[in-house]
């Protein structure tokens, strides 16, 4: 690797809401698309997922449910067995659409940072490790009409954790 930067640009054609053309604007571009990826250090997501991470509105490690709680422990253990060297950790916090945009935000990170203090109380050195939030940009389910505590049921999933851990495996 010299260093160099290339810029590429990759162009999707549609016709009638279907794709109808990809292209690379050069070969060189098209090549490094091509090229193997290196297995050695590559990024690996994880979710915590809906099924019983935080309960509604809050992000303290005592608001995770018991499968939660599970999930999280066992994800530790993946994160701290399973890789020979980690590189970079990042923990995304998200939420659903219920209350304000600033306040989703706070939320968000809250949660990420909760997960992040764990797993550093897990042994996962803190400096590779890096909290975010998403708050509520990013839902998986709309839910529609739904109201009150339905729609609390069924916004669910966009109240989530995701992890990516890059490193050696």
């Amino acid at each position: 690797s010299t260093g160099e930067v290339v810029t590429c640009q990759y162009q999707v054609q549609f016709t009638d809401r279907r794709t109808s053309g990809l292209f690379w604007n050069t070969s060189e571009c098209e090549s490094y698309a091509r090229a193997k990826p290196n297995l050695e250090s590559r990024t690996h997501p994880l979710t915590l997922g809906s099924d019983g991470l935080f309960v509604f509105g809050r992000s303290d490690l005592d608001a995770l449910l018991p499968p939660g709680k599970q999930r999280l422990m066992e994800m530790a253990s993946q994160v701290k067995d399973g890789f020979k060297r980690i590189t970079a950790i990042n923990i995304v916090g998200h939420t659903d659409r219920i209350g304000d945009e600033v306040s989703n935000q706070r939320l968000s990170v809250a949660r990420a940072e909760t997960i992040k203090q764990y797993l550093v109380a897990q042994g996962v050195q803190s400096q590779v490790v890096q909290a975010s939030g998403m708050g509520e940009r990013q839902p998986l389910v709309g839910c529609g009409d739904v109201v009150g505590d339905a729609m609390i049921r069924c916004l669910q999933p966009n109240r989530r954790i995701e992890i990516a851990v890059s490193g050696e495996q």
